[in-house]
């Protein structure tokens, strides 16, 4: 599955972090799965918007304490790596996932600037999202 792409300005309003689909937000992701959506550039004083969606397996979440975005990480590259666990310090509902079958859908979508600690100045970072057995494309963004 190809990596998604959207407009900076289709986020504009969406809280981040949030745990809801966006318009913009990966509309389909194979189970088990992983898939992640950036804009291609993005201004250093802006958001740097990630919206990712999960698909994972309910039998393999019971080794995970906490919520089911507990088992989904985030790795930034440039060029050292740096890993963010999506559900780390924060709060999550019950609705904020889907239940399907043997899998457990949901979604994350993320401040890369503010959750990475990332320096606000010209760079190209590269980043993929993964859970267990799963790891999505590795989109570039560019920050100018």
């Amino acid at each position: 599955m190809s990596g998604e792409r959207f407009d900076i300005e289709q986020t504009g309003s969406l809280p981040l972090p949030s745990f809801r689909p966006a318009a913009c937000s990966p509309q389909q992701v194979a189970a088990p799965g992983v898939a992640i959506a950036l804009p291609e550039r993005v201004p250093a004083a802006g958001r740097l918007p990630l919206l990712g969606l999960f698909a994972l397996e309910r039998a393999l979440l019971d080794e995970f304490a906490g919520p089911p975005h507990a088992a989904v990480g985030v790795l930034v590259r440039n060029p050292q790596p740096a890993v963010v666990n999506v559900a780390e310090g924060r709060l999550f509902f019950r609705d904020d996932v889907l239940e399907e079958d043997a899998f457990v859908r949901g979604y994350f979508n993320l401040d890369l600037f503010a959750d990475f600690d990332l320096a606000r100045e010209p760079a190209l970072y590269r980043v993929s999202a993964f859970a267990p057995g799963c790891v999505s494309e590795v989109l570039s963004v560019e920050v100018v």
